[in-house]
C-alpha cells in the first residue's frame, strides 16, 4: 500500500485528531489563521491537506476569526499592565498574518496617548527609586519605550515626564 492510499484511509481519523489538537491550542487564548495553519503543520506534523481542512472547519465554525484574535491583541495592548503603541500592534498583527484591512480596522480609534500615561506611571515606579542616575533611568526608559514601538518624539517626552515626576494626567 502506498502513502497516499495510507493517508486517504486515515483521513478521517486524521482530520478529527487535527480538530482535537487545534481546539485545544485555541482554548488556551485567541490565535490568527496562519498561526493556526503553522501550529498544525509545524509543531504537531500533520500534512498540509488535513490542516487546511482543519483550519477550513475551524473557519466554518467560527473557531479562528483574524477579527476576533486582532482584537484580543488590541485590548492587550492597551491594557494596564503592558501597553503598547499601534505601530507595535499593527506589526504583531501583521507577523501573525492578518490582511492589511483587518489590521487598519483593528487599530480604528487606538490611542497611543492613554499607553504613554500608563507606561510614564509604570517606568516612573521602576526606575526612579533613588538607585539609579539620571542617564541610567533616561537611556533605559527609553529603550522600553522603543522597544514597544512608540516613535522617538512619544519617548523623548515620556522620558522627560519620568525624570521631571510629572503624571501628564488631568
Amino acid at each position: 500500500m502506498r502513502l497516499r492510499e495510507l493517508v486517504d484511509r486515515c483521513r478521517p481519523l486524521l482530520e478529527k485528531a487535527a480538530r482535537g489538537d487545534l481546539e485545544r491550542y485555541l482554548a488556551r487564548r485567541e490565535h490568527s489563521v496562519r498561526q493556526c495553519r503553522d501550529y498544525l503543520l509545524r509543531r504537531r506534523g500533520y500534512f498540509p491537506g488535513i490542516a487546511d481542512s482543519v483550519i477550513r472547519y475551524a473557519l466554518e465554525y467560527g473557531l479562528v476569526d483574524d477579527r476576533r484574535y486582532s482584537s484580543s491583541v488590541v485590548r492587550a495592548a492597551q491594557s494596564s499592565s503592558r501597553p503598547a503603541s499601534g505601530r507595535h500592534v499593527a506589526r504583531t498583527l501583521r507577523a501573525a498574518g492578518v490582511s492589511h484591512e483587518v489590521v487598519e480596522e483593528a487599530l480604528d480609534g487606538f490611542d497611543d496617548v492613554s499607553a504613554i500615561d500608563v507606561l510614564v506611571q509604570k517606568l516612573r515606579r521602576k526606575y526612579c527609586t533613588g538607585r539609579l542616575d539620571r542617564e541610567t533611568i533616561r537611556r533605559r526608559a527609553a529603550a522600553y519605550l522603543a522597544r514597544r514601538g512608540f516613535d522617538t518624539a512619544a519617548v523623548v517626552e515620556a522620558v522627560g515626564r519620568i525624570l521631571s515626576g510629572e503624571s501628564g494626567e488631568g
